[in-house]
């Protein structure tokens, strides 16, 4: 369970650096795992890694969302950081670095400098400036170049709306929930390079890349931990938007009866529906809205979403409420409503058609279409009917 690697022939003077790279965790912020340096040189036998948020709580989700979070390079005892891992049955592998000993002097030099408390703090972005990214940059640095030109040969061939689908795979609500909040961006492919934000895929470049003489950056992978987790079996990327389109359905089947003399049964579970769509729809709204408004990193700072969840259709509790009572709408009021939703589905339309054209890229089509459904449905319950031709 426990192997480190043997590398007694290496000289007194000359570092032991080791990429380590550990698996996902239980939390949301840990799914896509971890990586950091493992450096035994002078006596010292630490963990290097840029992974320390220097804030907690709902403070540091808003700087996150801002792109404000600071984050920190420290440097972790060994002995404090394998059990800290260990308890929490998290896979770990390492790998050891093949520089020349110049250049591993350097590198640890440079981490050393780099966590000095006047250096260590930096501005953390989860796609471009985090824990594996900062140490794809510093491998690069310190390999010449080779780890970049090993990243031209890489090619993801996911999105990173995909990535984040599946961190967020175990629940349902937080995976609606991200493929709300976050926009266009997501679905763009990183090259390779970029990709390594996610440390499965530094390790993977990082294992690729050859020094300028041909020789390989890393060792051979040695286990530290063996995790006796299950693997990861996330549902199909699109599985969250089909429940929430399978709701919408449902909602709009329903809704589709219309009273008689007296409600029925059925029609006041529609409006019961509606109104719960309505309140989803405008607390969504809002948070798109507040989010884009404040937000600086790319991924939430530009969502068509924004089109498809709106505040005002909150509006559908008061059609709802008037449904339930059997009571119509006055006609000042019913025509308010209606101009609302023909505004509203136009404006799906428009956002339908952009799609086709390619115009709007970001995957929500599932979103853009339930909404769509649900206005209609709303759009068709509230339409005068012949008995109700006097109230209305």
């Amino acid at each position: 369970m426990l192997l480190s690697p043997s590398l007694a022939h290496a000289r007194a003077d000359t570092p032991i650096v080791e990429l380590v790279t550990i698996g996902p965790g239980d939390d949301l912020f840990s799914r896509w795992g971890h990586v950091g340096l493992r450096v035994r040189a002078d006596g010292e036998d630490h963990m290097y890694s840029y992974g320390y948020a220097v804030d907690g709580g709902f403070g540091q989700l808003v700087a996150l969302v801002r792109g404000k979070a600071l984050f920190r390079l420290a440097a972790r005892p060994w002995t404090t950081a394998l059990p800290w891992y260990q308890r929490r049955d998290r896979h770990m592998e390492s790998q050891a670095l093949q520089l020349p000993p110049s250049q591993l002097r350097a590198l640890v030099q440079r981490l050393r400098i780099e966590s000095r408390p006047i250096n260590r703090d930096f501005v953390y972005d989860s796609l471009r400036t985090n824990c594996s990214t900062r140490l794809r940059d510093l491998l690069d640095d310190v390999s010449r170049g080779a780890l970049r030109r090993a990243a031209e040969d890489y090619a993801p061939g996911r999105t990173l709306r995909t990535d984040t689908r599946a961190a967020a795979a175990s629940s349902v609500f937080v995976g609606i929930g991200l493929d709300v909040l976050v926009g266009a961006h997501q679905d763009t492919v990183p090259t390779g390079w970029a990709s390594m934000y996610r440390p499965a895929d530094l390790q993977a470049i990082a294992t690729a890349t050859r020094l300028e003489g041909g020789d390989p950056l890393l060792g051979p992978v040695e286990v530290i931990i063996a995790s006796e987790r299950p693997p990861a079996t996330p549902p199909t990327p699109r599985a969250t938007m089909w429940l929430l389109l399978l709701a919408a359905v449902a909602a709009a089947l329903i809704a589709w009866t219309r009273p008689g003399t007296h409600p029925t049964k059925g029609y006041r579970i529609g409006m019961l529906v509606l109104a719960t769509v309505g309140v989803l729809s405008c607390l969504l709204g809002l948070l798109v809205a507040v989010t884009m408004a404040v937000a600086t990193v790319p991924s939430l700072a530009h969502n068509e979403n924004v089109l498809v969840f709106v505040p005002l259709d909150a509006a559908a509790v008061v059609v709802a409420v008037r449904g339930w009572r059997g009571r119509g709408s006055s006609e000042r009021l019913r025509k308010i409503g209606r101009a609302y939703v023909h505004v509203r589905l136009v404006v799906l339309a428009a956002l339908l058609v952009a799609k086709v054209l390619g115009l709007a890229p970001q995957d929500n089509l599932i979103l853009v279409v339930a909404a769509a459904i649900v206005l209609a449905s709303l759009a068709f319950a509230t339409r005068p009917s012949r008995s109700h031709a006097k109230e209305i």
